[in-house]
């Protein structure tokens, strides 16, 4: 983003008040930020997640521009590799192709995947959890069947922690796969 963007720019694409947030959770003060305008100090606006990503990120060595664009860059490959998993198995081989490089060149997530936005973290964790429900369904009758159904449970609160948005979609998916699983035994 900062190519594309230009540094005077990057800041106005991102949430700059998730380091704000990120500093107080760091020196114990809790999840919060003061907001502009004279509103008030000490509201949490956002769920803990990202903040608490950012608070890893400050206490490595480094930018922390660049430590973000890098996180971001990551979560944004792994939607592209997991929308291309998720589409090769709906569709066909071509079809994954196809959609993980049309995520990959997606232009709105270029931008926006290196900015301070937990949008690519949110958006992976979303395909993740996804296919891990997929992988799942697929060995409920083994062994590893209840540990990958606990792994959804724990990647649903994760993303539910980065945005309460993903509650649908992780109660959604929580019920296709015991309807999955008990589809053997209701025939």
């Amino acid at each position: 983003p900062l190519a594309v963007l230009g540094p005077e720019r990057y800041a106005g694409h991102g949430y700059l008040y998730y380091a704000e947030m990120a500093d107080n959770l760091r020196a114990g003060e809790g999840l919060h930020r003061t907001m502009p305008y004279g509103q008030g100090d000490k509201f949490a606006i956002r769920t803990p997640g990202y903040p608490l990503l950012l608070a890893g990120l400050k206490s490595l060595p480094g930018d922390l521009t660049g430590l973000v664009a890098l996180a971001g860059a990551l979560f944004g490959a792994a939607s592209a590799v997991l929308c291309a998993w998720l589409a090769g198995r709906a569709f066909g081989r071509m079809a994954g192709l196809v959609a993980g490089i049309a995520v990959a060149l997606w232009p709105h997530a270029c931008v926006h995947d290196g900015a301070m936005q937990d949008t690519a973290l949110y958006s992976a964790l979303l395909l993740g959890l996804v296919a891990l429900v997929q992988v799942a369904r697929d060995r409920a009758a083994s062994g590893a069947g209840i540990a990958l159904a606990a792994a959804c449970g724990l990647l649903a609160a994760t993303g539910v922690l980065v945005r309460v948005t993903l509650l649908l979609p992780a109660v959604a998916l929580a019920a296709w796969l015991a309807w999955s699983a008990a589809a053997p035994f209701l025939r």
